[in-house]
């Protein structure tokens, strides 16, 4: 692989872990790339490709059950208005309002 070094020159590296950033002046992006600008793009490619598991965490131990049901335009806009000015997620604001519900009956 290539490096181009800040004077113009280029290197040829047989990987990256050949070439010490903190010794060599290397430019990427218009910036002098030092070690710790390569370990924080590292960091951040290995993120942003991690796979990701779909959906919330469960609830409990296993799969959480899901319960599934129409509400009326109005409701769903107070329920979101509800859950913001909370500071949570709706299925937070609808879990404890059904929980107290059961609670009474």
């Amino acid at each position: 692989m290539k490096v181009k070094l800040g004077d113009g020159r280029a290197a040829e590296v047989e990987s990256v872990e050949d070439t010490d950033l903190d010794q060599e002046y290397v430019v990427a992006g218009g910036k002098r790339l030092t070690e710790a600008d390569a370990v924080e793009l590292a960091e951040d490619i290995i993120r942003r490709h991690e796979p990701r598991r779909a959906g919330r965490p469960s609830l409990g131990k296993g799969r959480s059950p899901q319960v599934a049901f129409r509400i009326p335009a109005e409701t769903k806009t107070r329920l979101a208005e509800v859950a913001d000015r909370a500071g949570v997620r709706e299925s937070d604001v609808l879990r404890e309002a059904l929980e107290d519900y059961l609670a009474r009956h």
